[in-house]
C-alpha cells in the first residue's frame, strides 16, 4: 500500500508510504482533513506530519547465512511537523553480551563471545532542538537476547541503572526481578512468578513486598481472578456470544465480602472495542447504571454518554443529568473538538 485516503463528508485525509528494499516503511506522510486530494492525485502541500526512517544494516546470521536477513531495525527516526523537524531518535547497535548460563533450548551460535547480530539496540540518542548534549539511554543484553540493564540519560552521569533478572526455573524465558535505582535510601525491587507452560503471569510482588496473584481458569486462558494483598479480589466471567460479547467483573473489597461486591458487566463490539458498561450492584431501586460509548470507523470514541439509568442509555428517558460528549479528530488521531453535554465546546 502506497497511499491511503479517507473521505468524511466533504473532507479528505490522506497518508502516503514509501518503502525500502526490505519492504520496510522509509517515509510516511500524513495530511490533515482538506490538505490533500484523495489517492490517485498528486499531493503538493507540505504534510501535517512526516516520519522518515533509515535502517541499520547487519551481516548474515546463522539462520540465513547466505545473505543479510535483519532489515527492520531503525538507525534514525526523524519526525517533521509541517516541514520542520520536531524530533529525531538515533539507535546504535553493538554485539557485546553477557553469558546467561542458560543451556536448555538455546542457540549455540549465540554465546558469550559471539558477534552474531541480534539487532538489539544498545544506545538510543534523542535530538535536542535547543542544542547542547543529546540525552542518551544505553542497554545491555545477555547472550540469549534478553535485556539485562537500562541506563537512562540521568544514569549516564550518576551510574544508576535499572536491572533485569531471569531465573533458570523458567529457562531464562521470563523476567523474574526488576531492580530500579535506589532513591533516598529506599530500594525499588519488583519480582514475578509465571506458569511455565503457558507463560502467564502467576504473581507480582511490588516494591512494598505486597503480592498480587493471578488465576486463568478459562478455556482460552484468559484472566479469571486477581487476588490482591489486602484480601480483596476481582473475578471475571466471559460470554463470547455475539453480536456483543461480554465480561462480568465482580470486585470484592475484602475476604469477608463486606460491603457487598461491585458487579459490572462490560460489553464489546465484534472487534473487542468497549461499547457499554453496566453497573449491576447499585442498590438503588431504579435499576442498574449504564455507561455507553459509540465509536467512529477508526475505533475511536465518537460519543460518550453520561452514566444513566435510562435503557437504552443512548436515549434520554427524562433524567436531568443525561448527556453526551462528542469528539472529533484530525488525520493524526488527535482530538480537535470536544462538544460537552451542556453545549460548550473545547477545540
Amino acid at each position: 500500500m502506497t497511499c491511503e485516503s479517507t473521505t468524511q463528508g466533504v473532507g479528505i485525509e490522506r497518508t502516503d508510504y514509501v518503502y525500502g528494499p526490505g519492504a520496510q516503511v522509509t517515509d510516511k506522510k500524513e495530511w490533515d482533513w482538506g490538505q490533500a486530494p484523495a489517492c490517485g492525485s498528486s499531493a503538493s502541500v507540505t504534510p501535517l506530519r512526516e516520519t522518515q526512517i533509515t535502517y541499520q544494516s547487519f551481516p548474515a546470521t546463522p539462520i540465513f547465512p547466505s545473505a543479510p536477513s535483519v532489515f527492520d531495525r531503525p538507525a534514525t527516526v526523524t519526525v517533521y511537523g509541517s516541514g520542520t523537524q520536531a524530533s529525531q531518535t538515533t539507535y546504535g547497535y553493538s554485539q557485546g553480551v553477557t553469558p546467561a548460563g542458560i543451556t536448555v533450548g538455546r542457540d549455540a551460535n549465540y554465546n558469550g563471545n559471539s558477534t552474531v547480530p541480534r539487532g538489539n539496540a544498545t544506545t538510543m540518542t534523542q535530538w535536542l532542538s535547543v542544542g547542547g548534549t543529546s540525552p542518551v539511554t544505553t542497554y545491555t543484553y545477555d547472550d540469549t537476547g534478553q535485556a539485562l540493564s537500562m541506563k537512562d540519560p540521568n544514569g549516564q552521569t550518576t551510574g544508576a541503572q535499572t536491572q533485569y533478572a531471569y531465573s533458570s526455573s523458567y529457562e531464562g524465558a521470563y523476567v523474574t526481578q526488576i531492580t530500579r535505582p535506589v532513591t533516598n535510601g529506599a530500594s525499588h525491587i519488583e519480582s514475578f512468578t509465571y506458569n511455565l507452560a503457558s507463560g502467564e503471569l502467576a504473581s507480582a510482588t511490588d516494591e512494598n513486598s505486597r503480592t498480587t496473584s493471578y488465576v486463568y481458569n478459562d478455556s482460552l486462558s484468559r484472566l479469571t481472578e486477581t487476588d490482591y494483598p489486602d484480601t480483596g479480589k476481582t473475578t471475571l466471567g466471559y460470554s463470547d456470544a455475539g453480536p456483543t460479547p461480554s465480561v462480568v467483573i465482580t470486585k470484592t473489597l475484602n475476604s469477608g465480602g463486606t460491603p457487598g461486591p461491585l458487579v459490572t458487566t462490560g460489553y464489546t463490539d465484534g472487534l473487542a472495542h468497549p461499547i457499554l458498561s453496566v453497573l449491576n450492584s447499585d442498590p438503588a431501586p431504579a435499576g442498574p447504571d449504564y455507561s455507553a460509548t459509540t465509536l467512529d470507523g477508526m475505533g475511536r470514541v465518537y460519543k460518550a454518554y453520561n452514566p444513566t439509568r435510562c435503557n437504552p442509555p443512548t436515549t434520554n428517558c427524562g433524567e436531568a443529568t443525561w448527556g453526551v460528549t462528542t469528539y472529533a479528530y484530525d488525520a493524526l488521531g488527535r482530538v480537535t473538538l470536544v462538544a460537552k453535554p451542556d453545549g460548550n465546546t473545547v477545540s
